[in-house]
């Protein structure tokens, strides 16, 4: 069978100027796409309350796409990273991106039966996890070596760029022509924009092992077997399902916590929206970061963020320290991915990366999903968030700790 032969990427310029003027169209259409692909677990939240109205379904229904979209990360994350690793990212993102477009524009031909709403939604949540940002992680890492922690930064940045612009382009375009036609324009978008700059830039000479350097010191790396057979991989895991699910339902509950210590609606949106800037810096400041200090050192320092928030939603009652906690919690969650990509390869290689961050990337989805529902029905039990906020306080640091005792780099 006839294979393509990957580019010699060792024989590139070492430099990170370099780096950056070889690879930089490719950075560009990664960030894109890996924004796109964040964009309809965004769109469930800012046209809940319109879609409600317009259907009548309950906020549990018409909630469960995210439930979907994480349920499908975890379970097809790990298989979609085997295939990068097997065919390359081209070849798997191209036909991938093209079945997200048409997916996601079915949602907005869905019925008022909200069994249309969950068919449209797990279709177009399998048919984004070859476009994740695992993908990209796994596009971009073996193009960058002196300066690839901001590269994985300005690529994971996306998805904080993302969280800004979409609410607002839902609210106009669900005024003026409704939901469903929210879901076309991201399809057309996705067919017509971001489709043709995958086709033009992913480089065509990605085959079976175009994620790795066959010439590099990289080339080796820990199998699939061989990682999850040994401790380190299961401490990363965890340490990822408690900072994603800390960061997950503070993220999504921001507003009601708020809203239950006495702020106006629109006080307690105002406040819960410095989350996303603090994402978009924390993670080009983790990806900074990480090309100059050990990363697992710096996970284990940032992880601990979120509990500061919850502490302060807890004790304090002070209007202005209030402001800190969706700010701590941006920062980490502008961290967790970006470091988990970097240190999947400083600790495994690239030999199985794809594989293997897939599977962390899969555990930190099923984690943001489900953590929100948790916190919500700790809410609904007891009455405020009090039980739901000390969980995080307790368990982050655990999460610091286990970060702490990665060790120095294997590759």
């Amino acid at each position: 069978m006839l294979t393509a032969q990957a580019e010699p990427i060792d024989d590139a310029p070492r430099g990170a100027a370099d780096e950056w003027w070889q690879s930089w169209p490719l950075l560009a259409v990664a960030t894109l796409a890996c924004a796109m692909s964040t964009v309809g677990f965004i769109t469930v939240g800012a046209l809940l309350r319109t879609i409600q109205n317009d259907t009548g379904w309950t906020r549990v229904e018409i909630t469960s796409a995210g439930l979907i979209i994480c349920l499908a990360t975890f379970l097809i994350a790990p298989w979609a990273g085997r295939l990068v690793d097997r065919y390359g990212v081209r070849k798997v993102a191209i036909g991938s991106c093209a079945a997200f477009g048409l997916c996601q524009a079915s949602v907005g031909v869905s019925t008022n039966s909200v069994w249309s709403w969950v068919a449209t939604w797990t279709l177009a949540s399998v048919a984004m996890q070859r476009i994740t940002p695992n993908i990209w992680a796994a596009a971009v890492v073996p193009r960058f070596r002196v300066s690839r922690g901001l590269a994985l930064g300005v690529t994971m940045a996306g998805v904080g760029v993302a969280n800004l612009i979409i609410p607002f382009v839902c609210a106009i375009v669900a005024e003026r022509l409704g939901w469903r036609e929210v879901y076309l324009l991201i399809g057309g978008f996705t067919l017509v924009v971001v489709l043709p700059l995958l086709y033009l830039v992913l480089p065509r000479s990605e085959a079976a092992a175009a994620v790795l350097n066959p010439k590099g010191v990289e080339e080796a790396g820990t199998s699939l077997a061989g990682a999850l057979s040994g401790t380190m991989l299961w401490r990363l895991a965890l340490a990822v399902l408690i900072v994603s699910g800390s960061v997950g339902f503070l993220n999504l509950s921001m507003q009601e916590i708020l809203r239950d210590r006495g702020m106006t609606v629109l006080a307690a949106a105002a406040v819960a929206s410095l989350y996303g800037p603090a994402q978009i810096v924390g993670r080009l400041g983790a990806g900074f970061l990480l090309d100059r200090m050990r990363g697992n050192v710096l996970a284990a320092a940032l992880f601990l963020l979120p509990a500061g928030g919850c502490a302060l939603l807890l004790g304090s009652t002070s209007p202005v320290l209030i402001v800190i906690p969706p700010i701590l919690a941006g920062l980490a969650a502008g961290v967790e991915i970006d470091v988990i990509a970097y240190l999947t390869s400083r600790y495994f290689g690239l030999r199985h990366y794809g594989a293997i961050y897939g599977l962390l990337f899969g555990v930190f989805s099923v984690a943001f999903g489900l953590a929100p529902l948790l916190g919500s029905a700790l809410r609904d039990a007891y009455g405020d968030y009090g039980f739901a906020l000390v969980a995080p306080l307790v368990a982050l640091p655990v999460a610091s700790l286990l970060m702490a005792t990665l060790g120095r780099y294997r590759y």
